[in-house]
């Protein structure tokens, strides 16, 4: 019925419990060794019922931080919804690029663009952090 659809507060306490059991049973780990790439690793968290690309991609960065996982968030990423509309923001003409590769795009050439538009923007972040901490 309808309460079986949504489960009490003690229940929701074992969700987590439920899905690593789930993911072991399922041999998460194994497929997780075998894949070659970055966007294989988040197509397997993605097909997992429950994970949207969101949160697969957030998993995908906490796999980052082992020091055994073989890949690294500074070479693979997915843009959500809010850096999406940050992108349509900040740019007018994106030369074809897909959100994933403006992004690179944009880490790899901010020092310069500021730079070249006379913002010394790293000092300027500096003086904002230290003014909000004092």
């Amino acid at each position: 019925g309808l309460r079986s659809q949504f489960p009490d507060e003690a229940d929701k306490c074992m969700l987590p419990i439920r899905l690593v059991r789930k993911l072991i049973d399922e041999d998460f780990y194994e497929k997780l060794s075998a894949v070659d790439n970055q966007q294989d690793v988040f197509n397997l968290l993605w097909s997992i019922k429950g994970f949207g690309k969101f949160i697969a991609y957030q998993v995908f960065v906490d796999l980052t931080y082992i020091n055994e996982f073989p890949f690294s968030e500074n070479e693979f990423v997915v843009s959500g919804p809010g850096c999406n509309y940050g992108l349509r923001f900040l740019f007018n003409n994106w030369d074809g690029l897909t959100d994933e590769e403006l992004l690179f795009w944009t880490r790899d050439n901010i020092d310069e663009e500021f730079y070249a538009r006379g913002f010394d923007w790293q000092n300027s972040l500096l003086i904002s952090l230290n003014l909000i901490d004092t």
